[in-house]
Parts: structure tokens; sequence; C-alpha cells
């Protein structure tokens, strides 16, 4: 199996290949977006994007947008984005384009720049079609650790009225030896030219690496940190996520006040089936039913319904808000997502907004160079050591795993041919692998049991 984002659970017990040839994969050709006609009771295609030209790989370098216009009735130029790649798999930037009608030129709205498969430059104005300009804008510069995790982001704001870029905020993080995330911070550009802290972000973690607790601090006008927000985790065993309880801060008295509680409950193949939602109430001293969302899932574990509903505390009951339906074909592609509204006095569900994809498979009509060394992760899935084998490794290379929730808890350093990982201290369940290998980066999954 193809070592990529998408990649599905592997089977048990067998070896997987990390490469960056994509042998044959299904590509994304065009997404048709409608919007609900509540007056003549149906579906209008107000927007159409459409992949118009490949690589060799079948990345998409080429994809344009238009837009219905229904005062002249015909199809009309929105947007445009070009990509290149490096190779099969690491992208080289990223541009986006949108149309000025009234200069009728195509003006550059965003773009993302990589280099050795990690951001190093992106920005993005927002466009005003009825003022025809931008009004408002982010830049970002990335900066990077040696083994790879974000250390700084330099942060600058466009300014509408110079249509220059100023400096805006920079946002720094901490880690500690072993590549686990302390501390996020914040600072914003105050005139004349000084730095001003904003926001601090803390992580406490137990002894599986998971955050048990994040404390949000923000700079007060004393001149010191000051407690903002503080979120308790607590987990299962087999490694999900089990309770949040979310506290805020008193500043008059000083103290921590419960606001928010919330319980997450899993299926036997550990997807999220229900979160739900509670608040406190002070004066009562009890907690009260705040909002529930639940999930569903068809045979292949993609997520099919997610259900919005919110407590009615007069009635006693819960009633839904809203609903998001998802659709896929038999080979795991999604073709239809629909978005509805609840309507509580007539007791059924009113379309509001849904998008149709159209896929088809690609076949690579070209390899990647030879010379690149590929790699593989076994035994897949595991629940004592996985081996990490480059055959011909020459120089090194990087291995980073993460939790889905996005917190690295593994790092080392490649230098032999056979790694050997020790994740039986692991929680249970998927995980990322990441590995940066000869100025290129390899990601799948491998499954803790």
């Amino acid at each position: 199996m193809s070592f990529a984002s998408n990649a599905q659970l592997f089977p048990p017990h067998q070896h997987h290949d990390l490469k960056e040839v994509r042998n044959g994969r299904f590509v994304l050709d065009s997404t048709y977006i409608y919007e609900w006609d509540v007056v003549n009771q149906n579906w209008l295609n107000n927007e159409q994007s459409r992949v118009t030209q490949r690589d060799s790989y079948g990345n998409p370098l080429r994809w344009f947008t238009i837009a219905w216009n229904p005062v002249t009735a015909t199809w009309v130029d929105e947007k445009k984005r070009e990509q290149y790649f490096y190779d099969s798999v690491n992208p080289h930037y990223i541009q986006g384009f949108v149309w000025d009608s009234k200069a009728s030129v195509w003006s550059m709205s965003d773009s993302i720049y990589y280099l050795n498969g990690r951001p190093a430059i992106s920005w993005f104005k927002v466009w005003d079609a009825s003022k025809f300009r931008f009004t408002r804008g982010k830049r970002v510069k990335y900066h990077f650790t040696a083994a790879g995790l974000i250390a700084k982001e330099e942060v600058d704001a466009f300014d509408t009225i110079s249509g220059n870029w100023k400096t805006d905020q920079e946002v720094t993080w901490q880690y500690n030896d072993g590549g686990l995330l302390l501390m996020q911070q914040t600072k914003v550009w105050r005139e004349p030219g000084i730095w001003k802290d904003s926001l601090r972000i803390s992580n406490t973690y137990n002894d599986l690496n998971q955050i048990i607790s994040e404390l949000r601090e923000t700079w007060n006008e004393s001149g010191f940190w000051e407690n903002t927000q503080r979120v308790d985790q607590l987990f299962y065993a087999h490694g999900n996520l089990a309770e949040t309880l979310q506290y805020n801060w008193n500043s008059d008295l000083q103290q921590w006040e419960m606001k928010y509680y919330t319980v997450f409950a899993y299926n036997d193949q550990n997807n999220l089936i229900e979160k739900w939602q509670l608040y406190w109430d002070a004066d009562s001293g009890f907690w009260i039913n705040l909002n529930k969302t639940i999930y569903q899932y068809n045979i292949m574990g993609l997520r099919t319904n997610v259900l919005q509903q919110f407590w009615d505390a007069f009635g006693n009951y819960w009633f839904n808000t809203s609903n998001n339906v998802f659709t896929y074909d038999s080979d795991g592609n999604r073709l239809e997502f629909l978005f509805q509204f609840w309507d509580e006095e007539s007791s059924h569900w009113i379309n509001i907004y849904k998008d149709f994809n159209w896929w088809s498979f690609f076949e690579p009509s070209a390899v990647n160079d030879p010379g690149i060394a590929t790699a593989s992760v076994f035994p897949n899935p595991s629940s004592g050591l996985i081996n990490v084998k480059i055959p011909g490794l020459i120089g090194s290379g990087y291995l980073e795993i993460f939790n889905l929730s996005g917190q690295m808890i593994y790092s080392t350093t490649l230098e032999n041919e056979s790694t050997p990982v020790d994740v039986s201290s692991f929680a249970r369940g998927t995980h990322f692998l990441h590995i940066t290998l000869n100025g290129r980066i390899l990601t799948s999954k491998v499954v803790i049991y």
C-alpha cells in the first residue's frame, strides 16, 4: 500500500511500503455546488470547479471555478488556482487568483510556497466583488526547528489603505526534549514599534504523552500574565478522549469557575459516535444540558451523518438543529455533502446547501527518481515493536509519530537501514508516521492495539 496521507487502515501483520510513487489512484475532477431554492423547491447549481490540467503523476496543476450570474443567465469566471510540484508528492507552490470583472484581469489572491516539503511563506487577501478590491488579508512566514517542528510564525496584516503588508503578530512554539509542545505564545505589534505579549497557551501531559491540561493566559494591563481559561482532559484506556472540563477564570474572585463539561463516546471501531456538552449553572449548582452531536458511519468506517441537537430546558427534551449528510461511492470517495436545518414548526429538514464531486481513476505515466530511497514499516498493526526499514539509506532521515489529536508523541533520527521503535506505551488506536528523507516527506498510518 502506498504511504500516502489518505491511506486506509492496514490489514494485520503485513509489510507496507512507504513510497512516493502513486501507483494509480482516484482523483477529483470537478465539484458542483448547489443552493436550495425555497420558492421553486429545487436545487440551483450556482458554482462549478473543474480541474483542467494534471502532471504525469495525477496531481492537479490548474483548476477553475465559475459562478452562475442570474442577471445575465450565464456562467462567469470567478476563481482559478495553479499548483506546481517538486516531484509526485511534495508541492513547490500554490497560487490562487480571483477574476476582476471590472478590469477584466486575474488578480492573485493567495499563495503558498514550500521548501523541503514544508510551507515557507503563505498569504491571502479577501476579494470584495462589489467594490472590485481586496479588503483585508494575512501573510505568514514559517520557521521550523532542526527536527521539522514549527518554531515561529511571523504574521503580517494587509493594509487596504496603503496596499502594503504591516507587522501584526508573532507566534512561537516551545517543545521538550521529546518533541512535545509545551507552550505557544503570541505577541502583537504595537506602535511605536514594540512587541506586546498577548496570549500564552501551556500544555501538561500524562505518562502516555497525552495532553491532560491546557492553560490559556492573557497579558493584562497591569503587566503580568493572567489566567483566562483551562481545559482538563481524561482519556479511556484505549487512548481516545473521554471527557473535557473547561474552567473560566474569575478575575474578581481570583479563582477558577466551572463552565463546560463534554463527554465523548465511541463505537467498537474507535469512531466517535457522540459528543455531549453541558454547562455549569452556578445559581442552581447543577450541570445543565447544552448541546449534543451524534455521528454515524458506514461499513467502511466513513462518516455519513453529523446531527446537531440542542437542549430545550423549558420543554425538557432534545431538539434537532442541523444535519450534515455525506455520501460515498464503493471505493470510499466522497460524492455528496448535504447540509440541512431543522424546521421545528413543520417538523422536517429544510435543504440549505449541497455539493457533488466527480472522480476518475488516474494511472501515472511517470515515476520518481529511482535514486530516492523508499521506506517500509512492519508489523502493522503492532502492540510492541515496529521496524522502519529504509534499504540503502544514505545519510540520515527523521521519524515523527503523531496521535489523532495532532500531538507529536515520538521522534528519532533514522541512521540505519532498519530502526526499531517501541510502541507498547502508546495509546491504542491510529497514529500517523511522518518521515523526512532526502528532503522529501512521507506520511501514513500505523495502528497500535
